[in-house]
């Protein structure tokens, strides 16, 4: 099987920016969930992407094979980063909230696909520790509902809500969790963040 026939986008026709994307912005992301597979996207930069596979995380060797194949080159494809391909499990706006990792496409790029296993197997290790412990669930609960909390100002809910976003964040991994009650936890505080960050900037902007 040729490396390209992994690119789910390979058949989808190209679109035509209205600017030449900096070759300096090339990037990509692993994102990871409560399967065991890894999503890979490569973008030109933040508005077009070249590359989304998805694989095994313990396939090594096909792994290290895509991450070496979006580093040399984008196979001439340049597609929005909404598309989902026919696939909606793929479009950004379901992927961006996955428990997911930034590179750029530079000459210090050395991401191996031994290391989002073994991110993939810290991860699931994290998750199970804090399964085991209760105490856990109840922080997330209070966290979700002062994050539900609104009044009439979005900005200023969106600001005093901020550091508890932040911390909120750190616990991303959790969508990567096989207990359900704790991913679909996580789940709706992510979308709570989300409202606050958007009905903020809605009134900023």
């Amino acid at each position: 099987m040729n490396i390209t026939d992994y690119n789910l986008a390979k058949d989808f026709p190209n679109e035509i920016p209205n600017y030449d994307p900096d070759p300096s912005n090339r990037a990509m992301y692993y994102i990871l969930d409560n399967s065991e597979n890894v999503i890979i996207m490569a973008e030109h930069d933040n508005n077009y992407h070249y590359w989304v596979s998805r694989t095994s995380v313990f396939d090594l060797d096909i792994n290290d094979a895509i991450l070496r194949h979006i580093t040399e080159c984008t196979d001439d494809k340049m597609l929005g980063k909404w598309d989902d391909f026919g696939r909606p499990e793929l479009s950004w706006g379901v992927l961006y909230r996955k428990y997911k990792r930034f590179f750029l496409l530079n000459n210090e790029f050395n991401l191996t696909a031994a290391d989002i296993k073994a991110d993939y197997c810290a991860v699931k290790d994290k998750c199970r520790a804090l399964e085991a412990d209760r105490d856990y669930y109840d922080l997330l609960k209070d966290s979700l509902k002062t994050l539900s909390l609104r009044t009439k100002d979005p900005v200023n809910d969106y600001y005093n809500a901020k550091k508890l976003i932040k911390e909120m964040e750190s616990y991303d991994y959790l969508i990567c969790a096989d207990n359900d009650e704790y991913r679909n936890l996580y789940s709706q505080i992510q979308e709570q963040c989300g409202d606050l960050y958007g009905s903020a900037m809605s009134i900023m902007r």
